[in-house]
């Protein structure tokens, strides 16, 4: 089928399969009208391939120029070369790079101060600005000093800045060609004048052929030279290090301790005593730190109580406040030195005297310190006094027993009170009955009879009174059982009073009960038996004093029932 035939006058001669020319024949041998493959792979690599136009052609930027008028098409790097119709291929021009682009992030820098008033005097602050050449913008800003007590930091924030003010006109911005050293830049009030800058601005300026001027010497002040612009090469110094290393320190003296038996001056003492309480100095080798206990031999080094705790400590530490600077200032620490047997320290106002050291710190001072005289040195006190807390006195018998208020007194949280079991067992059921009778001023009183009873398995007491016809008087139980407080007397450990015990109640001792006066006037012979049967330690005058009312002829008793008391 013909060419004409096929395709419309209006189709293009468009690349690929099926499309025909319609006014004139296909070039010679033109048989092929697809777009050329582009992408491919090279050594495992994607690539991509431009080296083929239509149907495999040449592409024009690759064909020679065949008229003068487009020698500017084409890019060479070499102008000199000539191509066989004797055109010159010219360099293709620069790819466009936008202005924000090319002068992103380059500042030009100058080194300037102005002046202001204060108190009538003038003063100089020195400032650095910037100028933006991205987009012609301005910032000021001062450098911060330590303690000036000035508001320094960013004083003019980036933005473009008026010649002649906020009045000026609206177009008339600060450029960077007219910035130059001497000029004064005024910035809302600040004249601030140009006096140096660096090294890109000095160099960039001398690129765009603007003459620069010479720096001018700033003010005759105390000003850092970093400041003012000058750039001065920094001396950077080294400090050397001590030559004793905490690591090898560690490594060589770790789990070493000194330790050192010393005495401290007890002053509070009972019955007016003195004596020292023993404590131990631990030093520790490894990181040269002190620590204090309290030299108690029955209980374990762990839990035992500590006057210091491990650190490191000066010897210039007084009961005063140190003050700041000190603070800051290298201070002198105790070292092995510093002890030794017969030597007095000073550790947080306490004296304390060392008297003795273990084997391993008296091997330490032979080999390394150098003493060869470590004898101990005997020492004799009394051991340290025991101070009991204060315990408020009991509200009374009417809210429990004392036991059971003291227990709120030593714990938070109060348990019953121990008993003596062994005591309870051996004795349950065991009495011991003594007469007493009333001291009382009364007459009537002379003649009423009261049977005391002592309970042995703890320690009660319990006052029975004998009935008498026709007296009056009711008799029957005269004190429930109940342990029985001496007035005016404190225990040992100062938790309470003292109670009734049996040695109190011997014969013609008297006994107080709530404000009455009783009398030991006998006892049965039970009581005797029970002294000697077992074999019980008590005071001598009390067994001599029952002996005594047993063997003594006493004079005949009334029986209760023929007494007669006399009628008022």
């Amino acid at each position: 089928m013909p060419f004409a035939e096929v395709n419309p006058p209006d189709i293009p001669i468009l690349p690929g399969p099926g499309y025909k020319y319609l006014n004139s024949c296909p070039p010679a041998g033109k048989l092929q009208f697809h777009k050329s493959q582009t992408l491919g792979w090279k050594n495992g690599l994607r690539v991509n391939r431009q080296t083929c136009g239509i149907g495999g052609d040449i592409p024009v930027r690759e064909q020679l120029p065949h008229s003068p008028n487009s020698q500017l098409m084409y890019t060479y790097e070499y102008p000199e070369t000539r191509d066989i119709s004797g055109l010159t291929k010219c360099a293709p021009p620069e790819p466009f790079v936008p202005r924000f682009c090319k002068l992103d992030k380059k500042v030009l820098r100058f080194f300037g101060y102005f002046t202001e008033a204060v108190s009538g005097e003038p003063r100089n602050r020195y400032v650095h600005l910037l100028y933006h050449l991205e987009d012609d913008t301005i910032s000021l800003l001062e450098p911060r000093s330590h303690n000036s007590g000035l508001d320094q930091g960013i004083l003019v924030r980036r933005h473009r800045v008026k010649r002649g003010g906020t009045m000026g006109p609206q177009d008339d911005f600060w450029h960077w060609t007219q910035l130059n050293n001497g000029v004064v830049v005024d910035l809302y009030g600040r004249k601030v004048k140009l006096a140096s800058c660096d090294d890109f601005t000095r160099e960039y300026l001398a690129s765009e052929g603007i003459e620069l001027n010479p720096s001018e010497p700033p003010p005759v002040e105390n000003i850092p030279q970093d400041e003012l612009g000058a750039h001065t090469p920094i001396i950077r110094t080294h400090k050397t290090k001590d030559g004793w290393d905490k690591l090898h320190q560690f490594l060589q003296h770790d789990n070493k301790v000194l330790r050192f038996y010393c005495e401290s001056q007890m002053s509070e003492y009972p019955l007016g005593k003195s004596g020292n309480a023993r404590f131990e100095i631990c030093y520790f080798l490894a990181d040269d730190t002190l620590e204090v206990r309290e030299a108690n031999p029955e209980e374990p080094r762990s839990k035992r109580k500590k006057f210091l705790s491990r650190q490191k400590l000066t010897k210039s530490r007084s009961g005063q406040v140190d003050h700041f600077p000190s603070m800051q200032t290298n201070q002198d620490f105790y070292s092995p030195r510093d002890f030794n047997i017969g030597v007095t320290i000073n550790i947080l106002n306490k004296t304390f005297f060392i008297y003795d050291m273990d084997e391993f710190t008296k091997q330490f001072y032979r080999e390394v310190v150098g003493e060869t005289n470590l004898e101990g040195i005997k020492t004799s006190g009394l051991p340290p006094p025991r101070i009991y807390k204060p315990v408020p006195p009991h509200s009374g018998p009417q809210i429990g027993s004392l036991a059971d208020s003291l227990q709120n007194c030593l714990e938070l949280d109060p348990r019953p009170p121990r008993k003596n079991i062994k005591q309870k067992l051996e004795n349950a059921g065991k009495t011991l009955r003594f007469e007493v009778s009333l001291i009382s001023p009364l007459p009537t009183d002379k003649y009423r009879k009261f049977i005391l009873t002592y309970f042995l398995e703890d320690d009660t007491i319990s006052i029975y009174e004998n009935v008498l016809e026709n007296s009056g008087l009711r008799g029957g139980k005269f004190l429930e059982r109940r342990k029985l407080d001496i007035p005016n007397s404190r225990t040992v450990d100062n938790t309470g009073p003292e109670t009734y015990k049996l040695k109190d109640l011997t014969i013609g001792s008297t006994i107080q009960v709530y404000g009455r006066n009783f009398v030991v006037r006998g006892a049965d012979r039970a009581v005797l038996n029970y002294i000697d049967k077992n074999e019980i330690y008590i005071c001598p005058d009390f067994r001599s004093s029952l002996i005594n009312y047993f063997n003594t002829n006493v004079e005949e008793k009334i029986p209760a029932s023929e007494l007669k008391v006399p009628v008022a």
